[in-house]
């Protein structure tokens, strides 16, 4: 159960993280 939500989390991270990176990149267009 543990591991799951430690995933969830992860991926939620990676998501944000993407998106700031995406945002950084069209802000650069």
């Amino acid at each position: 159960v543990y591991t799951i939500i430690v995933k969830i989390l992860f991926a939620l991270i990676f998501k944000i993280d993407y998106i700031i990176l995406f945002s950084k990149v069209t802000k650069l267009w």
